[in-house]
């Protein structure tokens, strides 16, 4: 059965409806959405659907601040642009035999430029290969045994095609947002913050002080101060402390880089 897809990921749910070009019936599916790896919801609802595409077209990934686009280049000129001129750009009159010519894309918005520290043109020009490993590398992925632990998936033959199609032959490091650094530094002062009311909670109900007072952030961390000093913290060597840990926190971040460990090529 040939069948002709539309796929819509969105923020909840992932609808699939397609049509099958014999009987003309139609073909729906409904999977939950996985806003961080949006193309496992469009494996799972072709895979709970049944459905056997007729061919590519096309495919849309994100609504938001990023999206990408992947299509059958040489019917998107044939259908629409009629830019016949690229042929030439790519040496060829048409498509080999059995193979298809198909573009990928991606259309970043101005916030995700700036969380990428790209901040003028010529930030954007000299990490162009960096923006593409992060693009393809850390955002979108097509592997195997999709919905499956990231360690049990392994990445398309295709797809590592993709990843080191990009113009230059030099390494290149996927970017890190610093959107990422700014939630690890919420998670932390949350961390905190309950620490400090748990605490406050403590001292409050080991002194059996049931006095009711308006209880303000200096006057738990105050608490905590006289809690530490109680217990010679004080005199911890806090710059060594802090040193030791801003270490790992580098570390954590070059891992976030250089996703799994590997770094993504860039060749012509």
């Amino acid at each position: 059965m040939g069948v002709r897809l539309g796929i819509d990921t969105g923020g909840t749910f992932t609808d699939l409806i397609g049509i099958d070009s014999e009987t003309g019936n139609l073909v729906v599916a409904k999977t939950p959405s996985t806003p961080a790896r949006p193309v496992d919801a469009i494996m799972n609802a072709i895979a709970s659907s049944d459905a056997i595409p007729e061919a590519l077209e096309g495919i849309s990934i994100g609504k938001g601040s990023i999206q990408a686009r992947i299509y059958d280049k040489e019917l998107e000129i044939k259908q629409q642009s009629k830019k016949f001129w690229l042929y030439n750009i790519w040496g060829i009159s048409k498509a080999p035999r059995d193979h298809k010519i198909i573009r990928v894309e991606f259309q970043l918005r101005r916030e995700v430029i700036k969380e990428l520290g790209l901040d003028t043109s010529d930030d954007l020009f000299e990490k162009m290969g960096d923006l593409w490993a992060y693009c393809t590398e850390k955002w979108l992925k097509f592997q195997t045994r999709p919905g499956k632990h990231h360690t049990q998936r392994k990445t398309l033959a295709w797809w590592e095609t993709v990843q080191q199609g990009f113009k230059g032959d030099q390494e290149s490091n996927s970017l890190v947002r610093t959107k990422s650094l700014r939630i690890d530094m919420d998670q932390h002062i949350s961390q905190i913050m309950g620490n400090l009311v748990s605490l406050q909670a403590l001292r409050r109900e080991g002194s059996k002080d049931a006095r009711e007072e308006n209880i303000s952030i200096y006057t738990m961390i105050n608490g905590f101060i006289d809690e530490a000093q109680l217990r010679g913290m004080d005199y911890w060597d806090l710059d060594e402390a802090v040193m030791t840990r801003r270490a790992k926190f580098h570390h954590h971040i070059e891992q976030k880089k250089t996703k799994s460990g590997e770094k993504g090529r860039c060749r012509d």
